[in-house]
């Protein structure tokens, strides 16, 4: 639901702004996009909640890397989003460094983060304090894969324009952690004892949210000279929402 409320929103609060070169000097904007499919495969456990994580069984929904890349004709940077709940450090600089080398794309200029799906396999390390010594098979699987999409974002550069706002939707958001009145008390996931309940249910101690909420959402719109869309890259801070049953991997 939210995908496509990021795109009208897009379509209706900014018209595409035009980069194309203006005078015979200046550089046109290019701009890339590609997805690559990182669906793990069925047996492995989903993360996501507390507890042993229960084997994946279906496929709801095939998971991505998805990978923008921008050139102003002096600087390149690629924007890589991912469906994973978590991913350790070590597999994202082993996919930078398989860019690098294949495309000649600085590390320091390629910014990755996860969509924290609770139901997918998880690409971090059993300890996320501790690496280990060699990639997982999904570890290894999901570096790539990342790689493979900013090569093709890369391959597909071609002259476009951006657009870029934010609106608030504040309906959709709430502070998920509440204060205690004076007296009252809770554990954490962990035992430890605390003054505040993350998502408290319906306790008759609460007292009030312990902090605001972040109702904005902003978006960067691509689309090509010829009026074709690229892609949109929205951020809203919205946790994750499931519904379509367990055992089945879904972003």
């Amino acid at each position: 639901m939210y995908r496509f409320t990021f795109l009208a929103l897009a379509a209706s609060l900014l018209p595409i702004v035009s980069t194309a070169a203006e005078t015979p000097n200046q550089k046109p904007l290019l701009a890339g996009a590609a997805t690559a499919n990182i669906t793990p495969w069925l047996g492995d456990g989903l993360v996501g909640n507390f507890g042993t994580p229960p084997p994946a069984k279906y496929v709801h929904d095939e998971l991505h890397a998805r990978c923008f890349v921008l050139d102003d004709g002096d600087t390149r940077i690629a924007l890589v989003v991912i469906d994973n709940i978590y991913i350790s450090r070590e597999v994202l600089d082993e996919a930078k460094r398989q860019v690098t080398e294949a495309t000649g794309l600085p590390a320091d200029r390629m910014l990755m983060s996860c969509t924290h799906t609770h139901s997918s396999v998880s690409a971090r390390w059993k300890n996320p304090f501790q690496p280990e010594q060699e990639f997982s098979e999904y570890q290894q699987f999901v570096a790539h894969r990342i790689a493979d999409g900013v090569q093709s974002a890369i391959h597909n550069l071609q002259p476009a324009r951006l657009a870029w706002g934010t609106v608030d939707l504040p309906g959709q958001v709430f502070s998920r952690r509440w204060l205690l009145k004076p007296g009252s008390a809770a554990f954490s996931p962990f035992g430890e004892l605390e003054q505040a309940k993350m998502n408290p249910g319906n306790r008759n101690d609460l007292l009030e949210p312990a902090s605001p909420i972040d109702p904005q959402i902003a978006f960067l719109a691509i689309e090509t000279l010829d009026d074709r869309p690229l892609g949109l890259l929205a951020n809203y801070s919205l946790h994750y929402v499931g519904g379509t049953g367990q055992l089945k991997i879904r972003y």
